[in-house]
């Protein structure tokens, strides 16, 4: 259903407010924050923004913080929305320069894919000064002794920086066949050390990287791993989808990779080459080391699903301890509950993908049920059992996967 009139989304992503986590939605004229129900704020610079197909977000904080590469990046103070807070430009960066790229780094705003007085610099990299919680601007003068603000320009073969990701007190700064590594130092100038690692690959474009919790998930040049911010730690795809998927895939979409924690998934959207085929999105799980395909909403050439991300659940279909504590506080108000109450629920955050085409954000259907198009959901394993018999029994382990055609949110 549509929420204030809009249509045609063109980016979606996960706002985390304490006791109000929201989705910011972009159209071609508004930006609007998305609460429970039909609840809704328009955010919109006052300026206005130019229109565009891409953008890229990160949140530091209590600010959240959007690109597109064609304007001056913009923020909003999430704990003043109530007062009237609006997206308005930067408070800090510098007014020539524009970014595709902006992620948060240990108190700091890393920005890449720079354009600096109409000159793109494909291999520069950014970072401000450290920014306080009470902060209002930021500094990125490389010039200030009294702030560690700093650029490098990293000269590498191949094409320009692909995508940042943060693991601890690591960021990863990947391009098409190489990895470096931002460490942490603490000092004030420079507060981080570079380095190049081992790694023989990088990432494909800006949403190639995933945090999986002490690793990032990588969508490479050659392969599908896991980067541990020191080398390469494995492969997933492991030779067993990576000539299948990489001989089958249109390289002028780049891959959107998001984690799926409560289920230990990593979502892999890509477009197939076949006219017939358009988006494809698959699932790795990662406890059981398989890989499933996701049946999108709309197939065909022209590719429906622009970007996915996990983010909070707005319809209220989450169990909380409340609801199972609702008639008293004592362990026999449980009593009565069963796997049943909860197997439907897939708690507080859901996965949504935003459709291009038809203008929607889309919340994916759990599937519960015994089948998946008519297959079991249970995957069946040999195994020796090492007795006096040595006998071969077979093992069956419950693998939810993803079904239906999935809800339209906004």
């Amino acid at each position: 259903a549509e929420i204030s009139g809009l249509t045609n989304f063109k980016y979606a992503c996960p706002v985390w407010i304490p006791n109000n986590n929201q989705i910011l939605t972009i159209t071609d004229v508004a930006m609007t924050l998305h609460g429970a129900g039909a609840a809704s704020t328009n955010i919109t610079p006052a300026g206005g923004f130019t229109s565009s197909d891409y953008w890229y977000h990160t949140q530091l904080g209590h600010w959240l913080i959007i690109t597109n590469g064609l304007d001056v990046p913009q923020w909003v103070d999430l704990s003043d929305l109530g007062g009237g807070a609006i997206f308005e430009d930067l408070a800090g960066w510098p007014t020539d320069t524009r970014c595709s790229i902006i992620e948060n780094f240990k108190n700091h705003l890393l920005a890449a894919r720079i354009t600096r007085g109409g000159v793109y610099k494909p291999n520069l990299l950014k970072w401000s000064g450290p920014i306080q919680l009470d902060d209002t601007s930021t500094n990125w003068d490389i010039t200030d002794l009294t702030d560690n603000a700093g650029e490098v320009a990293i000269e590498v073969r191949g094409r320009d920086i692909q995508s940042i990701g943060v693991i601890g007190d690591m960021a990863a700064i990947a391009f098409d066949q190489s990895m470096f590594v931002l460490d942490y130092t603490g000092n004030l100038r420079p507060p981080f050390n570079l380095r190049k690692t081992p790694v023989a690959d990088g990432a494909v474009g800006p949403f190639s990287m995933a945090n999986v919790g002490g690793a990032l998930a990588v969508y490479g040049l050659r392969d599908i791993y896991l980067f541990n911010g020191h080398a390469k730690e494995r492969s997933l795809t492991d030779n067993r989808l990576t000539q299948w998927l990489y001989d089958s895939v249109k390289i002028d979409f780049q891959p959107r990779l998001g984690f799926y924690p409560a289920k230990n998934e990593i979502h892999v959207l890509c477009r197939g080459n076949s006219a017939a085929e358009g988006d494809r999105s698959l699932i790795y799980n990662m406890a059981m080391d398989e890989w499933y395909p996701v049946p999108l909403v709309e197939p065909g050439a022209s590719g429906a699903v622009s970007f996915c991300f996990l983010g909070p659940r707005l319809d209220g279909d989450v169990k909380t301890w409340d609801d199972l504590t609702a008639d008293g506080s004592t362990w026999n108000d449980l009593a009565g509950v069963r796997w049943d109450d909860f197997k439907t629920v897939a708690g507080d955050s859901v996965f949504y993908y935003v459709s291009l085409t038809r203008g929607e954000v889309i919340a994916l259907d759990q599937a519960v049920g015994d089948v998946y198009f008519g297959q079991p959901l249970y995957i069946t394993h040999g195994r020796f059992e090492l007795d006096d018999v040595y006998d071969v029994k077979t093992i069956q382990r419950l693998f939810p996967r993803i079904q239906g055609t999935g809800t339209v949110q906004f």
